[in-house]
């Protein structure tokens, strides 16, 4: 889990805007884990805690362990190559609170780091070819999306530069066709960034899904690599749920004319996948139960029930689940960061608790 340091700054509340320095609270707070009252106490996760230590654990479909990969550690993005030989994930450091991409070869057992800079690098997304990655990077306090060719031999290449100089920028799905990059802001507008054939961004980004409405959009693979439909989570039912709707290169906001879209899960849902056939859909239950749909149509999106494969003792759900597991594009292997709290490595998590912290404002 990337951290850093908790800042608090006065705010003028006739003006609407910050007077005055930022003032340190707390160094190396986990992101976004942390709530303050309007009593005065505060309550926050170190960025080093224990209890984000995983083991990268693949299972087949029934839930059986086929291998761990890697050492223990604070493990985020995790993401298959397209042919499955292959993992990237970003590993935090707890020393400077970064973060980079490391790629692991799992046939030969061969862990090796993939970026160097000294921010933080987050969801790496492959292309359909496996030989690039796109991921989001915070430098210099900015959110940017780079890329860089997948066997290392290439600097990372600045691929999208938001115009906002504010606001998070992450990467979704790169289409079967290697034409379209899907990525997502903080306001959770999703984005269609068009590519040329060397994964070059040839245009500039239009808007597919408005703010609010879904989050971890996916590209499915699609019959001869065209991009067809794209699945999603959203909580506009009042909870996260599975829905598919299409998608059309050819229209000027990626939506065709009179295009639907259909929720495919039942009782709550996050973080959707595609088996490579298109003929699959995988998502994780709010228990964390591995969920399986038959899906198929042309014209019209069809879909059977969702059926249970199996759940992964100690992996964590929240909401960040999107970005903490992955299956293979054969639907044969799913990977996971297990917990090495739930396991009994780990010591349990702990958590600080600051009374009166306003007064650190007036040091």
């Amino acid at each position: 889990m990337p951290s850093g340091p908790l800042m608090a700054q006065p705010f003028d509340l006739r003006k609407l805007e910050t007077v005055g320095e930022p003032v340190l609270i707390a160094d190396q707070v986990a992101w976004n884990s942390f709530s303050a009252s309007l009593t005065g106490t505060m309550v926050y996760l170190s960025g080093n805690s224990a209890a984000e230590t995983g083991q990268l654990t693949v299972f087949d479909r029934q839930g059986k362990i086929l291998e761990t990969v890697g050492e223990p550690g604070p493990y985020r993005w995790v993401a298959f190559s397209p042919d499955g030989r292959r993992v990237v994930t970003a590993r935090g450091d707890p020393q400077s609170g970064s973060e980079n991409l490391w790629m692991m070869d799992l046939a030969r057992g061969i862990n090796t780091r993939f970026t160097f800079d000294s921010g933080t690098d987050f969801y790496p997304v492959w292309s359909p070819d496996g030989n690039r990655l796109a991921f989001g990077s915070i430098r210099s306090g900015k959110y940017d999306l780079y890329e860089k060719l997948s066997n290392g031999g290439s600097d990372e290449q600045l691929l999208f530069k938001p115009e906002s100089e504010t606001g998070i920028t992450i990467p979704l799905s790169w289409s079967g066709d290697g034409r379209f990059l899907l990525f997502g802001q903080e306001s959770r507008d999703a984005l269609v960034l068009p590519l040329d054939p060397n994964g070059h961004a040839s245009g500039k980004p239009f808007l597919f899904v408005q703010k609010e409405i879904g989050i971890d959009l996916h590209f499915s693979p699609g019959p001869q690599g065209h991009p067809l439909w794209v699945a999603y989570s959203s909580n506009e039912s009042g909870i996260y749920e599975i829905y598919v709707r299409p998608f059309d290169p050819n229209s000027p906001n990626g939506t065709p004319p009179g295009g639907g879209k259909w929720q495919v899960s039942t009782g709550g849902g996050m973080s959707a996948r595609w088996n490579s056939n298109g003929k699959e859909l995988f998502y994780v239950a709010l228990d964390g139960t591995v969920m399986s749909v038959e899906v198929g149509g042309a014209s019209v999106f069809q879909f059977g029930t969702p059926k249970p494969l199996f759940k992964a003792k100690g992996f964590r759900t929240y909401l960040d689940n999107a970005a903490l597991w992955d299956a293979s594009s054969d639907g044969k292997k799913f990977i996971f960061p297990i917990s090495q709290f739930a396991s009994g490595i780990a010591s349990p998590t702990r958590f600080t608790v600051v009374l009166n912290w306003p007064s650190l404002m007036k040091k």
